[in-house]
């Protein structure tokens, strides 16, 4: 009997291996998509509050999409899912937020940076801390840190609020603070330009007799005045900050007076760092005003135009500032206002043209006829603009 032959089919080639999908990381793109959406949300609702409701200050609200930011960052997963040290990050993102929004509540001034300035030393220990925690391969120590930045900047809205550390509370700097003076005559002096870098102090500008005259208790640092020129034209310089950029330490902000004569025309320049300025020019002549806050609170009376200029022009570029600028009632002036983020508040002595322009109802015939009026430009980017007649 022949044997029988079983016939095997030959086996197939192996099909070649399909391209491999990597699954997506937990949150990979979902926690940005979020955070956006959730953002558009809130500044929709904000800006159609504003058009509903005209007494509706939306700007005042912005801080609320970096809060809101920060929670979303808080409590969705990121690439490597969610931690709790993302939460604590999402956490210190809701306190900056919260600073915001308590300046423009008006619970606390722009001000308030200086005093977070001054615990700078917190971000190297929140910095170490992360450090450690890497290296240690735990997130307690990353959350430590969040926790320290988040206690600073509380303390900080804290004690500027309460005025503690101010006059002569427990909190004192750690350098010994010294009185600094220094006046100069008019002598033949009739123009002048003031160039004043207030850095990071609180300062008051008032109309006085000398030329110009500083006095302040410094925390360290080394004010310098230099006053230059001969006969009717003078150029004075007022550095508040100190030439060699010294380190602020904690403590408290210097605070300077500054006096400008009132029986000279000026030509005046102020900066400011993280500052306040309150400058009271009602009675001082000033043909032309630079004024570029950083991150600062700065208030500014203007007097009437000089006798002889046609048109004076106050010019305002601020950061994230509050900036509030008032022209006497009765004078002449325009106004003219590009803003990111900001909010505008005019007087209603000033009627709207449109397009960021708001004039007093004689400007144009002011203009025409060749008298005296204000100019004022204001571009800011965060923050509140309001100007009135006083």
């Amino acid at each position: 009997m022949d044997e029988q032959t079983t016939y095997a089919p030959p086996t197939p080639p192996a099909s070649p291996p399909g391209p491999t999908t990597q699954a997506p990381a937990p949150g990979d793109g979902r926690s940005g998509r979020l955070t956006a959406g959730v953002v558009l949300i809130v500044l929709g609702v904000l800006f159609l509050a504003g058009r509903f409701f005209p007494g509706f200050q939306w700007w005042g609200l912005w801080p609320l999409i970096i809060i809101v930011a920060g929670l979303v960052q808080a409590f969705s997963p990121g690439r490597d899912g969610w931690s709790v040290a993302r939460m604590f990050d999402g956490f210190v993102t809701v306190a900056f937020g919260a600073v915001f929004l308590a300046i423009t509540s008006g619970a606390v001034g722009w001000g308030v940076w200086a005093r977070i300035i001054e615990f700078w030393p917190v971000l190297l220990i929140s910095l170490g801390l992360e450090l450690l925690g890497k290296s240690l391969h735990a997130s307690w120590p990353k959350v430590l840190g969040s926790l320290v930045v988040i206690g600073a900047l509380a303390f900080s809205v804290v004690t500027y609020a309460g005025g503690v550390g101010r006059g002569g509370g427990w909190m004192r700097p750690m350098t010994a603070g010294e009185p600094f003076s220094y006046s100069a005559p008019v002598g033949s002096v009739e123009e002048a330009k003031l160039a004043l870098d207030a850095g990071v102090a609180r300062v008051a500008l008032r109309p006085g007799r000398n030329l110009v005259a500083v006095e302040g208790r410094t925390d360290g640092r080394r004010p310098s005045v230099a006053v230059s020129g001969d006969g009717k034209v003078a150029d004075v310089a007022v550095d508040l900050g100190g030439p060699d950029g010294a380190v602020m330490w904690p403590g408290d902000s210097p605070s300077f007076d500054v006096w400008i004569s009132d029986a000279v025309t000026w030509d005046l320049r102020l900066s400011t760092g993280v500052s306040e300025l309150t400058a009271d020019l009602s009675s001082v002549p000033v043909s032309t005003l630079d004024l570029r806050p950083g991150v600062a609170s700065c208030e500014v009376r203007l007097g009437d135009v000089p006798a002889g200029v046609e048109m004076a022009r106050a010019t305002v570029k601020a950061g994230i500032s509050s900036v509030r600028v008032e022209v006497p009632q009765g004078t002449e002036a325009r106004i003219e206002i590009e803003s990111g983020l900001s909010g505008q508040t005019v007087g209603e002595d000033f009627e709207d043209m449109g397009g960021g322009v708001w004039e007093t109802p004689g400007f144009a015939a002011a203009r025409q006829s060749g008298a005296g009026v204000w100019v004022i430009s204001v571009r800011s980017g965060i923050g509140s603009i309001d100007i009135d007649t006083y």
